[in-house]
């Protein structure tokens, strides 16, 4: 009955030691990583930022070649055709309106539906 006992405290001792000894290294590791990171961002803003800029292009052109590898040269090209159109449609809209040309705008939303059309539905296999 005791060792019993003892067998249920070794296992809840033990279950909260890992825990603690987890939480430990995730704060280390935490401050290992994140101090000198802030400190960089604080002391020298505009070279952090042109290198969180550059390895976040990095990123999208290493997933952009992988996408293509994947699916192939002119599916992607069609799709990447398609997140233009919208983006760019978007980014007109929004800075007519910005700039206070409503109707620029107005026009830019059906142009927009018009040409995500073309690329979607106009130019099938």
């Amino acid at each position: 009955m005791l060792s019993s006992i003892a067998k249920g405290y070794k296992k809840l001792f033990s279950t909260i030691g890992t825990v603690l000894l987890l939480t430990l290294c995730c704060f280390i590791l935490g401050a290992i990583i994140v101090f000198p990171l802030w400190k960089w961002a604080t002391a020298f803003p505009k070279s952090y930022s042109i290198a969180v800029v550059c390895i976040f292009a990095l990123l999208l052109i290493f997933l952009i070649v992988s996408k293509e590898k994947k699916v192939g040269l002119f599916p992607f090209l069609r799709k990447m055709v398609k997140i233009l159109c919208l983006l760019a449609g978007v980014f007109l809209c929004l800075f007519f309106l910005y700039t206070g040309r409503r109707i620029g705008a107005l026009v830019t939303v059906p142009l927009t539906l018009l040409a995500y059309g073309l690329a979607s539905f106009g130019f099938q296999k």
